[in-house]
């Protein structure tokens, strides 16, 4: 694998060539040490994995909206729901003040896990369950043979699982004492509305900051329509925005319903918090 190694940062720093050699690695076991951008934590990474392979190319994943989070997450207690090895907490570790990472995979946990030990970061709490609208319900979890950020409770993969417990945020943040919750990030591969529906308690008291992956084909998976997660979210006073060069734009919910290709980072801020992000971002 050296020579892979050695390939890897050729075409990182001199070729414009990333995503056709990914596809030739796909899928293999080449072990890399990187640090990632923001906090300089350093990873050891599978570039064989999708996200895994573009946190080593550009030093994170999703770096448009990393760099939106950043910019209000000082001294902020954030959940990462979904956290897969940590692209998010490890890079915003230390500028918040807490973290707890909600991971169902045991592999994807135990890699976060590994370079939160390998980095002596204190502040990030570890969850390996999944977070859902039930609590203590024991469910499978099917690992995708493609990206370890796409293993889902919906999509079989050729029928290869691990068993998981669920929790929902509302008994989490309960039975912990949390009294603060300022931004939350859900990535869970269709799951999406089943974690919000568990967190109404939390949406209510907090109006947190949500960061919400809508995808129409994970969404279809699951049994639920997009615009459904979308009015839910209105109704309790979020307004939704989709990120792109600094500016926030309002969603059209049509492109929601009718896209059968639809998947992006939508950004939802709560009517009275709306001048947190008007002073950095620009509102369209």
């Amino acid at each position: 694998m050296f020579f892979y190694i050695v390939l890897s940062y050729l075409i990182k720093y001199f070729t414009n060539t990333r995503y056709s050699y990914y596809l030739r690695i796909k899928n293999k076991d080449i072990i890399v040490k990187s640090k990632i951008k923001y906090s300089g934590s350093k990873l050891r990474l599978n570039i064989g994995d999708f996200v895994q392979y573009y946190i080593f190319m550009d030093g994170a994943y999703e770096i448009e909206t990393l760099d939106f989070v950043a910019s209000f997450i000082d001294r902020k207690v954030f959940l990462d729901v979904g956290a897969h090895i940590g692209n998010y907490s490890l890079s915003l570790h230390k500028r918040a003040k807490k973290i707890y990472a909600f991971e169902a995979s045991a592999t994807n946990v135990n890699y976060l896990k590994e370079n939160i030990r390998a980095n002596k970061i204190g502040n990030i709490k570890t969850i390996d369950k999944a977070v859902c609208n039930e609590d203590n319900k024991s469910i499978k979890i099917y690992l995708s043979p493609d990206a370890s950020s796409n293993h889902s409770i919906y999509d079989k993969f050729k029928g290869k699982y691990e068993n998981v417990e669920t929790v929902t945020l509302n008994s989490f943040y309960k039975k912990n004492n949390i009294e603060e919750i300022d931004v939350i990030k859900i990535d869970v591969e269709g799951a999406e509305f089943a974690v919000i529906k568990g967190a109404s308690k939390i949406l209510h008291k907090f109006t947190p900051l949500l960061i919400v992956e809508f995808c129409k084909a994970s969404a279809d998976a699951a049994g639920y329509d997009l615009s459904d997660m979308y009015y839910y979210l209105k109704d309790l006073g979020y307004q939704s925005f989709a990120l792109y060069n600094r500016m926030l734009s309002t969603i059209n919910v049509d492109a929601i319903n009718t896209d059968n290709k639809f998947q992006q980072n939508i950004i939802f801020v709560h009517g009275d918090n709306l001048s947190m992000v008007q002073d950095s971002f620009l509102l369209k």
